[in-house]
């Protein structure tokens, strides 16, 4: 497979649905009945009466619970991610699991998401980083030569392209709520991304053909 075929891609609201298994989490550990018509809105905390609560505190147990083992994939992923791979593309995943509490067990909040993954995916996973919610995913990105980067977080995605890489915004329900100022792209699923890296692989072609052909 060629080098630097990767995509780095996000997680939650990326690959995986992230809020299913968070209400599941949510609703067993505090009681709290969540309407079916609530559950696709992102603002967890507020809609659900959870402002009392330290985040940091619930994301880490919930990090540590067999429910994170078990959040469903989105179905256009499982597709297109198999595809991409047989096309040899490389996937490595960058997730905001990191708390920041002492507490938080890295190894086992590691583990629970990667076994998530490979129970959908495989082992196509070359590599996993856990980012800190404070510092985002720069450090991470940093790391990488300038290649695909998926998010669903504009300015995820805008620290990516900061950097150089050719950021996408993956649409969820909460995309209306941010602002995208420099208007990188926003694919409704992963059958967007696929085409929007095959435009960009046929517009590479087409340009580094007409080179050779010139310098003849």
């Amino acid at each position: 497979m060629t080098k630097n075929k990767i995509i780095l891609t996000d997680v939650d609201g990326v690959i995986l649905d992230f809020a299913s298994g968070f209400y599941d989490f949510i609703s067993e550990t505090h009681g709290i009945e969540i309407p079916e018509e609530a559950k696709s809105n992102y603002y967890i905390y507020k809609d659900l009466g959870l402002e009392n609560y330290n985040q940091q505190e619930i994301m880490t147990d919930y990090a540590h619970s067999e429910h994170f083992t078990r959040l469903p994939a989105k179905e256009c992923a499982k597709q297109v991610l198999q595809q991409l791979r047989k096309d040899g593309w490389r996937f490595v995943a960058i997730t905001a699991c990191d708390t920041g509490l002492e507490r938080q067990c890295h190894k086992k909040t590691y583990q629970n998401r990667m076994d998530n993954l490979e129970a959908h995916f495989g082992n196509i996973f070359e590599d996993l980083h856990l980012s800190n919610w404070e510092r985002g995913k720069t450090e991470f990105l940093k790391r990488y030569e300038p290649t695909w980067w998926i998010d669903d977080r504009v300015s995820h995605a805008e620290d990516g392209h900061k950097l150089g890489h050719k950021s996408i915004v993956m649409h969820t329900e909460d995309y209306k709520r941010q602002e995208n100022k420099l208007g990188l792209p926003v694919a409704q699923s992963w059958f967007c991304i696929k085409n929007f890296i095959e435009k960009d692989e046929e517009f590479s072609y087409n340009i580094n053909h007409e080179k050779k052909i010139v310098g003849k």
